[in-house]
C-alpha cells in the first residue's frame, strides 16, 4: 500500500489513462485558449499582465503532470517561440497586437499551444495518418485558396503552407500536424477578435499575406522543429556525459537517451508515459525550476507593457497634423473629361475606387466642393494641407490657388506633395520648390518617391534652398540625411506599418530630422492599379493602430495618407453606402449618416489625444 500511495498521480489511471490525460490536456489547452483571449479583448494592460501570470500558472500546472522530457520540450519552445514573437512583432512589424506591444500570456501561452498539439497526436496516435492526411489536406486547400478566391492576396501563407506540407511529408510526426490544427484554429480565432492583426504585407518585402496568413503554422512548427532539435541534442549530449562520469547512468539517463532519438522525443508521437522510478525528474526540469522558467518568460515579455495602456504617453512630439490632399477629379459637366474617377479595364471604363463619395463623383475644380473639403478637414483639427503636385504644367498647378484661398480661409496652412512628374530630376525639383516658395508663400514641401536619385544629387540640389522645410519620402534615415531632406516621410500605409514608427523617429532626431510618419485607414488600390495586396480597414481598427503607435513615436509632426486618395481606398473623407461596394458601415460601431463621416469623427478623436499628450 505504501508503495502505491507514493506512486505518481497519473499512476491512478487505468489503462485507458493513455487516451484521457492527453484529451484532458486537449481540452484545458482549448478551453483556456477560448476564454483567455476572449478575456483579453476586455481588459487594458494591468488585465493582460494578470492573463500572462494566470495563463503560466495553468501552463506550470498542466507541465507538472507531464513527463521530464515533455516538460523540457515544452519549455523550450516557450523560450524559441518568444524570440521568434520578438523578432516578428516588434522588430519585424510582420504582425502587431491590439496593445501594441508583447502580451505576457504569449510566452506560456506559446508552451499551452505546443501540449495541445501533442495531446491531439497522441489521440490520434492509431489513426496517424488520418490526422496527417487532414492537416497536409487542409494546408493545401487554405493555401491555395488565398491565392485565388480569398478577398485578401496571400502569397506568404501560399510558401508557409508549401513549407508545411513538406515538413509533414518528410518527417511523418504526427505532433506537427496536431500543431496546425491547434494554430489554425488559434489564429482564426484570435484574428477575428482582433488580438493580433497581420500586416497586408510582408515589411520591406511587399509580399502579400491574409489575415492571418494561411501558412501561419508553418512558423509554429519552425518553433517546434527548432526547439525538439535543441532538446534532443543537448539532452543526447548531456546524457552521454553523465554516462562517461557514473557506469549505470540509471532510470533518468536512459529517458534522457530515449528522447535524443528522435526530434520529438521518443521514437513515435504517442503520449509518454510515467511510471514510478523511471518517471523520476531530473533536476533541470523539476517543478521550481518550471515556475522560474515561466516567472523568466513573463518578465521578459513585460518589457512591453509601459506601452500597453494605449496612448498615454507624452512622447507626442508638437501635436501638429497634415494630410494628404488631391485636386485632381474632373468630370465632363465643368472640365470636358473624366480624370481619375474611371480606368479602363478590357475595353470599358471602370470605376476606379472601391468605395463610393458622400458627394459624389466630383470635380476638384468645384470652389464649393473644394471649400467644404477645407471646412471639414479644419474641423477634424488638421493644421496642414499638403496638395498633390504634378508640375507648373498640370491641372493640380492650375487648382493649387484655389485649394490655397479655401484652406485659407479656414485657417490651414498648404504645403506642397511634390511628385514624380515628367521629368523630375533633384535639380529641377529644387527650382520648382524655390519658385513656389517665391510665387506661392509655401514653406512645407514632400518629396515623394526621395530614394528615386542619388543622395548626392538631392544635396547639391537642395543646399541653396532656404526658409523651407523638405520632407523625403523615405523610411531610410541615413539616405535623408545624406539627400540633405530636413525630415522624412513614410507615405505607405501598408508596407510601412506603425511598428516602424517608434525606431524610425528615434534614429531620425538622432540623426537631427524631423519626423513626420503616416497613418492612414487602409489601402485597396485593385480596380485602379491591380495592385492585389490589400490592407483592410477592419472597422477602423486598422486606423486605430496606426495612430496609436504614432503618439508613441515621439513624432514632430503625424501625416495622414490621406483624405481623398479614393483610388487607392486611403480616404477619409465621407462616403455612403452603395450595392455592391464596401462602405464605412460598422466603423466604430455606427451605421447610416453617422458611419459616412466615422473616419473625420476618429481623426478628430484622435488629434485631440495626440495634443493631449503633447501637453503633458
Amino acid at each position: 500500500m505504501a508503495s502505491q500511495r507514493g506512486a505518481p498521480l497519473v499512476d491512478a489511471f487505468s489503462e485507458d489513462a493513455a487516451v484521457r490525460r492527453p484529451a484532458l490536456v486537449f481540452l484545458v489547452v482549448s478551453a483556456w485558449t477560448v476564454g483567455g483571449l476572449w478575456l483579453d479583448s476586455r481588459v487594458g494592460g494591468t488585465g493582460q499582465f494578470a492573463l500572462g501570470v494566470l495563463t503560466a500558472g495553468v501552463l506550470a500546472a498542466v507541465l507538472c503532470f507531464q513527463p521530464s522530457t515533455v516538460r523540457v520540450q515544452a519549455l523550450a519552445v516557450v523560450a524559441i517561440a518568444t524570440l521568434g514573437e520578438v523578432v516578428g512583432s516588434l522588430i519585424w512589424g510582420l504582425y502587431g497586437y491590439r496593445l501594441e506591444n508583447l502580451p505576457a500570456f504569449v510566452p506560456p501561452g506559446h508552451g499551452l499551444v505546443y501540449l495541445g498539439g501533442l495531446a491531439l497526436a497522441a489521440l490520434a496516435r492509431g489513426r496517424p495518418n488520418a490526422l496527417l492526411g487532414a492537416s497536409a489536406g487542409g494546408a493545401l486547400v487554405w493555401g491555395i485558396a488565398g491565392i485565388t478566391v480569398l478577398p485578401a492576396s496571400d502569397v506568404v501563407g501560399a510558401v508557409g503552407c508549401a513549407f508545411l506540407i513538406g515538413v509533414l511529408a518528410w518527417t511523418r510526426r504526427t505532433v506537427y500536424a496536431g500543431v496546425f490544427v491547434v494554430v489554425a484554429g488559434l489564429e482564426l480565432y484570435g484574428t477575428a477578435l482582433g488580438t493580433w492583426t497581420w500586416e497586408a504585407a510582408v515589411p520591406g518585402l511587399g509580399l502579400s499575406q491574409g489575415n492571418p496568413p494561411s501558412g501561419a503554422a508553418s512558423g509554429y512548427v519552425v518553433f517546434d522543429v527548432v526547439a525538439l532539435a535543441l532538446v534532443a541534442r543537448l539532452s543526447g549530449v548531456g546524457a552521454s556525459l553523465r554516462s562517461r562520469r557514473v557506469p549505470n547512468a540509471g532510470p533518468a539517463a536512459s529517458l534522457l537517451l530515449e528522447s535524443a532519438r528522435a526530434p520529438g522525443g521518443h521514437s513515435q508521437d504517442s503520449w509518454p508515459r510515467r511510471s514510478g522510478r523511471g518517471g523520476k525528474v531530473p533536476r533541470i526540469v523539476s517543478r521550481t525550476r518550471i515556475l522560474a522558467f515561466l516567472t523568466a518568460a513573463l518578465c521578459a515579455a513585460a518589457v512591453a507593457l509601459p506601452a500597453a495602456a494605449g496612448p498615454r504617453r507624452a512622447d507626442a512630439g508638437s501635436g501638429e497634423v497634415a494630410i494628404f490632399y488631391y485636386p485632381w477629379y474632373s468630370t465632363p459637366l465643368r472640365d470636358g473629361r473624366w480624370a481619375h474617377w474611371y480606368v479602363e479595364q478590357e475595353g470599358a471604363p471602370v470605376l476606379s475606387t472601391p468605395y463610393f463619395p458622400s458627394r459624389g463623383l466630383y470635380s476638384s475644380s468645384n470652389a464649393k466642393i473644394v471649400a467644404a473639403q477645407m471646412r471639414e478637414i479644419a474641423a477634424a483639427g488638421v493644421d496642414t494641407v499638403v496638395v498633390s503636385w504634378w508640375g507648373f504644367d498640370s491641372p493640380e498647378h492650375e487648382r493649387l490657388s484655389l485649394v490655397a484661398q479655401a484652406a485659407k480661409r479656414q485657417g490651414l496652412a498648404v504645403a506642397v506633395h511634390v511628385e514624380p512628374y515628367h521629368a523630375r530630376t533633384p535639380a529641377r525639383a529644387a527650382e520648382d520648390i524655390a519658385r513656389l516658395h517665391m510665387e506661392g508663400g509655401h514653406t512645407d514641401f514632400y518629396v515623394y518617391d526621395g530614394d528615386r536619385d542619388p543622395a548626392a544629387d538631392w544635396a547639391s540640389a537642395l543646399a541653396p534652398l532656404d526658409d523651407v522645410r523638405i520632407f523625403g519620402h523615405t523610411a531610410l534615415v541615413g539616405r535623408a540625411k545624406a539627400s540633405g531632406f530636413d525630415g522624412l516621410y513614410t507615405y505607405d500605409v501598408v508596407t510601412w506599418n506603425g511598428a516602424l514608427f517608434k525606431r524610425l523617429c528615434t534614429q531620425a532626431h538622432t540623426a537631427g530630422l524631423l519626423c513626420a510618419p503616416s497613418v492612414g485607414p487602409g489601402y485597396d488600390a485593385r480596380l485602379a492599379t491591380r495592385h492585389d495586396v490589400v490592407r483592410p480597414r477592419q472597422q477602423g481598427v486598422t486606423y486605430d493602430r496606426m495612430w496609436k503607435t504614432a503618439i508613441r513615436a515621439d513624432a514632430d509632426l503625424v501625416t495622414i495618407t490621406s483624405y481623398n486618395e479614393w483610388q487607392e481606398g486611403t480616404q477619409i473623407e465621407p462616403a455612403r453606402l452603395q450595392v455592391g461596394r464596401p462602405s464605412y458601415e460598422g466603423a466604430w460601431g455606427k451605421n447610416g449618416v453617422a458611419a459616412q463621416r466615422a473616419y473625420l469623427a476618429a481623426t478628430s478623436a484622435w488629434i485631440a489625444r495626440l495634443r493631449a499628450a503633447a501637453r503633458q
